[in-house]
């Protein structure tokens, strides 16, 4: 199988249900939410072939968490913090033959809200055929 961008995507969600059983959001934060939650959200990604057969991959990972409480939250975004370095600190299993190590884990508290970044760098393999004809014999008249 060949892991895409959703595949991390759901691996990274796994990953911090193994921390903490708040939910995990996907909507605009806009549209409103129920706290405490999780967003992740994939920034900057870069995409490059390489050859035909192979795509490099360069993202951010951003994670956000939002405290029960807005204003009492002191314990539980320093216990949040502390579990996410140490999860991010070892490879993410995107599959049985996919791992992917995070790079430059950084996390900062802004306006009582925990964010937490690192970065994913990857070489996918293309599951396709070269669809180019292949010439078995030539035949030259000198």
């Amino acid at each position: 199988m060949i892991a895409n961008i959703k595949d991390i995507k759901l691996a990274i969600n796994k990953a911090i249900k193994t921390i903490s059983t708040s939910k995990i959001i996907s909507s605009d934060i806009e549209e409103g939410f129920k706290r405490p939650c999780f967003k992740v959200i994939f920034g900057d990604v870069d995409t490059e072939s390489i050859g035909i057969y192979m795509l490099k991959k360069d993202m951010i990972v951003r994670i956000y968490y939002y405290p029960e409480d807005r204003d009492k939250n002191d314990l539980e975004l320093m216990n949040i913090q502390d579990s996410l370095a140490l999860l991010f600190l070892d490879p993410l299993i995107v599959s049985e033959n996919f791992i992917i190590h995070p790079l430059e884990y950084v996390d900062r508290l802004v306006d009582n809200v925990l964010q937490a970044s690192f970065e994913l760098n990857y070489i996918q393999e293309l599951d396709k055929e070269d669809s180019s004809l292949m010439i078995d014999t030539i035949e030259l008249e000198i």
